[in-house]
This record gives structure tokens, sequence and C-alpha cells, in this order.
């Protein structure tokens, strides 16, 4: 059954819609991956398989197990449970430039080239593999228009390229940086001048049901086609593409950017505000305004000085007239320490239109980073704000979410859902109600303090995370708790069953060795004295004797909690919601 999983996020939460602008509070995962602090997350593992091509397994010679350091005329060997053979070689589990597995690989079928090893090529991905019909299958390429960068190319049995990924010389895919300012250190970028087509491992979340939503992605749940900076996702899970400025998604570089969002399902299209991986504002496109990648990056100029350190700037940006972006680092307590980034739609250099625009930066202290944002996304006129939600933070950690647009002034983010929250017979009217009591506000996840209680217009006033910003709440703010304690016992965890064991007897043989005894004494005379020894011997013999043993261990009952799984550990406060009638 498809899942039009698009038009479940676009309906989730609309906090706004102005002509066709949608602010969205959601938290589906459009690149499938929890993991922030790199933009690199449409990586490909699939080389892996590739390389798990070229190894032979269960090689034998007439049937027989292959011996080492023996030349045959003919080796039958499987690849992937294909069969195939290879001809005069000589067979070593790790070979040498001469030896197998570094030889050319037939199929049994057809006698067909499988392999065509060269022992003059560096790479074994340059020795290509072929497939059963003669077809190229995939080589690791030089790229003669773009001599940094190497490619490994894969085609299907009809000849269509189905990867083609941009590697540095020797399949790297890091090279080392030098920076007067930022320093030194690998970076996590290829400059190709082609953008690359690959089957990415990004979206971990997989369906229980196979959904075929487009027939030629039908067996990858994402692709990834463009640059390490920019390009198209296409996410087969969800039935959606996003295609623009992609590194700016990195936690550090912004967290987010605008890009074009095709719902493959629905036939519709947008441009769209992505933060933390989540939609948070679209407004609706035509099929026209998806930017054309290769134009887009000749028209970017980008450098990566640090995994989380970047600047990527349109070559126009002070006269721009359309998509593009605006992101460099910037200097507060150290060098690089943070960024400033416009991206979204300009009119003469300034943002007019849909836009992202943050200042963040980033110190350390000794539970670990701690982070500034100013920042606002939505709707802007020649530079300034005109329809936006704003995010604000001021040395948070990391882990809060910044990131929804929230519905209350004051709050800088979205907290975490209450495990205690009750209704029904636990409510209480406002006239219970006191100043400095803990309220919960279930739409953000966060807990306020009572700064006044108005009856006249049955509302709340309660303190946020700015000093200087009061909200009202009323019965139109959603469910509103209020925090009550109480005495109640405490209990520990205790094992519902113990072990204990069963006895049994047997009889149990054992040896008892022979033993000789011998003493000797001496007994006085009147004229001499007598020596005498005497001696006794004890044959040896076979003795048995009952023994107690344990013959198992049975579960039973623990008899400090009986099977409960707790015990009570004396009282404590205890703390619980209690719904607010407004």
């Amino acid at each position: 059954m498809k899942k039009c999983v698009l038009t479940v996020i676009f309906s989730i939460f609309l906090v706004l819609n102005v002509f066709g602008q949608e602010f969205i509070m959601d938290n589906t995962k459009l690149f499938g991956s929890e993991v922030f602090g790199t933009y690199n997350y449409f990586e490909s593992k699939r080389i892996d398989y590739y390389q798990y091509l070229r190894k032979p397994y269960n090689v034998k010679s007439k049937g027989k197990p292959a011996k080492k350091n023996r030349t045959y005329e003919r080796l039958d060997f499987t690849i992937n449970s294909v069969a195939l053979y290879s001809k005069n070689v000589k067979y070593k589990e790790k070979a040498d430039k001469e030896s197998f597995p570094n030889c050319k690989m037939y199929y049994a079928s057809n006698d067909q080239l499988y392999y065509d090893y060269n022992p003059e090529r560096e790479d074994i991905y340059e020795n290509p593999i072929f497939h059963e019909n003669g077809k190229l299958w995939n080589v690791l390429l030089k790229d003669e228009e773009d001599p940094e960068v190497e490619r490994f190319v894969v085609w299907d049995k009809d000849g269509n390229t189905i990867m083609d990924k941009a590697y540095l010389p020797k399949m790297e895919t890091h090279q080392w940086v030098s920076h007067p300012k930022y320093g030194s250190g690998l970076v996590d970028y290829i400059p190709a001048k082609k953008p690359s087509f690959y089957p990415s491992d990004s979206y971990l979340n997989f369906p229980t049901e196979r959904e075929q939503l487009m027939d030629w992605r039908s067996d990858n749940k994402a692709y990834y086609y463009g640059y390490n900076h920019l390009g198209t996702f296409m996410n087969n899970v969800f039935g959606y593409s996003i295609t623009g400025f992609l590194l700016p998604t990195a936690f550090k570089l912004g967290n987010g950017s605008v890009v074009f969002l095709e719902d493959e399902v629905n036939k519709k299209n947008y441009w769209a505000v992505i933060l933390d991986q989540e939609i948070k504002f679209t407004i609706e496109a035509k099929a026209t305004e998806k930017p054309n990648i290769v134009e887009l990056n000749e028209q970017t100029d980008v450098e990566v000085y640090k995994p989380h350190l970047a600047k990527m700037v349109s070559k126009n940006i002070k006269t721009l007239n359309g998509y593009g972006i605006n992101l460099i680092p910037q200097d507060n307590i150290k060098a690089g320490d943070g960024i400033f980034m416009e991206v979204g739609f300009f009119k003469n250099g300034k943002l007019h239109g849909i836009g992202y625009r943050t200042k963040m930066f980033t110190i350390k202290d000794r539970y670990g980073d701690l982070l500034t944002i100013d920042a606002c996304y939505g709707m802007f006129e020649n530079g300034q704000p005109k329809n936006v939600k704003y995010i604000k933070a001021n040395n948070e950690k990391t882990d809060k979410n910044f990131w929804d647009a929230i519905p209350f002034d004051g709050f800088n983010y979205v907290g975490e859902k209450s495990k205690d929250l009750f209704s029904g017979f636990s409510n209480i009217k406002l006239t219970q109600l006191k100043t400095s009591d803990e309220i919960y506000i279930e739409k953000i996840n966060r807990v306020a303090k009572i700064k006044s209680i108005n009856p006249q217009d049955n509302s709340i006033t309660v303190f946020t995370d700015n000093p200087n910003i009061f909200t009202k709440l009323d019965k139109n703010s959603g469910p509103i708790y209020v925090n009550e304690t109480f005495r109640a016992n405490d209990y520990a965890s205790c094992p519902k069953t113990i072990k204990v064991p069963v006895y049994a007897e047997k009889n149990e043989t054992y040896f008892v060795p022979a033993e000789y005894k011998s003493n000797s004494y001496v007994v006085k005379g009147v004229y001499y004295d007598k020596h005498v020894t005497t001696s006794s011997y004890k044959p040896a013999e076979v003795a048995s004797k009952k023994v107690r043993y344990i013959e198992k261990h049975v579960d039973n009952v623990c008899p400090r909690c009986n099977g409960t799984g707790y015990v009570v550990n004396g009282e404590t406060n205890k703390n619980y919601w209690k719904n607010i009638q407004f």
C-alpha cells in the first residue's frame, strides 16, 4: 500500500497559511538519519559490494580444494553465487600481481570474460568486470576532463548507468587542507567538475512493506545526484526529491537550507525551508523552477576548511537576482567558531522571497558544545523579514530543539514530552492556581512558572526563556497542566524470581591407598639396651560413600518482593501534572 507521506507531513501542524505559504511543525527526518554534525548524509557504501565481486570463494581444481603455491590449468570457484573459472594460474590465497586471484576470470556458463585483470593497473577497481552478456559492468576510470578525480562507474545489463561516483585519486574521499587562519586538517570534500550519481545509504529507517513509488528506483531507498555541496537527494521511501544547496544542512554550518521540493506521489512542487532535516516552511512552485545542478555548481564558489567550517557563496551575490547562497565563516571568541548564512531567493543581492538567515557560533565548556543562534526563516522583502519565524538560543546545549516553529513568544526551544500527564478526575480549576506554580505547555513540551492569574479573561501569564517577554495562555493554547507534589512510596527494583538449588544424593566411590606403619623404640636393660621395631600393613581398597550435590537450579518467586519486581524503599516527594480547566 502506497503511503502519501508528504501529505501527512504537511498536515501535521500548520501554524500559518497565507497565499500558499505554510509554517510546519513536524519531526519527520527527511534524510533518514538522526546523526548531525556532517553534511555528507548522502554517502554510499555500495562500493564495498563491488570489492566483494572481485573476491573468489570455494576454489577447487577438478572438484578438489586447491592447494597453496601450486599451478593449475584451471581453477573453478564462485563469486556472489556465480560459477566462474580461471586458467593457467598459481593458487595463492593472498596473491601477488601474477597469481590467483589476481588473474583473468571467466563465466563457467558461456566462457565470457568476467574480470579483466592487468598487473600494470594500480587499483583493483581499475580492472573491469563484465556482465554475463559481455557488457561492461563496473570499473574505475580516469577522468580526462577532470584530472583531480577518478570515477567509479557501474552499468546494468542493458548498458544503463546506475552509478557514477567521483573519488579523489586512489579512491580517497578525504583531502588535506591548510589555511593560514583556520589551520589544517582532513576534510571530506571532492572538487569534481561533473556531478556524481549513486545509491545513498543515508536513509536507515526502512518501511516494513516495499513501496514501488518509482520503478527505476524500486531496489534502492535513496539516490543522490550532484556534488558534495549541492545536488538532488531522491528519497524513495517517502516519494520525494529535494534539490539545491545541501552543504549548509550540516549542523554547525546552519543546520538547514532552502531547497526545491518535489512531491512525486501527489505531483506537486514547493520551495521549502528545511531545518534539522525537517520541513519547516513551504510555498508552492512550478516544475520549471527546479535548479539545474550543473549550472548551480558553476555559479557557486566553495571552500571547505574543516569538517564543520566552509565558505559557500554565489559568484554574483552582491547583485544576485534569484536562487543563491551566502555562507561565510565568522570569528567570535576565536577564528572560525561560527558562521553567517543567507540562503534562498535574492533581489539585488538581498533576500527577497523565501529564505533562511542565520548567525550561529559554538563555544566549548567541560560538558560539550554550547550554541548561540540568531536566525529567522520564511518570507523576506528587500532583505527585511516579512512573514518569518525566529530561532533564538544563547549558550544552549546542542541537543535542544530550537528548530520547530514555536507558537508562543519568548520560548526558544521545544522540550521533551512529559510522561506524567493526567486528565479527567485530576483536572484543576483556574481559581485553584497560585502564582509561582509550575505549569506544563503540551504544544512545546516546556515547563514555565506562572507570573499572574487573570480571571477577567480566563487566562494565565507565564515567564519565558526571555526575562523581558511574558506569554499569556488560555483555552486556545492547547492542553496546559499544573505541577503538584505529594508524598508517596519510593520503590526500588527487585528480581521477580531467584535461582534456588535442588540437591540430590549419590554413591561416590573413592580409592583408599595402602598404608604401611613402622615404629622403633629402645628397651633399657641391666647389661645392654634392646632395640625393638614393629610394623603393620593395610592393603589398598575401593570404598564408597554418599555425597550431596546440586542437581539443578529452579526459578522460585522472590521472597523479598513476592514476584512484583519492586520493593518499597521508604517515602519520597513525587510530582504529577493535572490538567488546567480554563
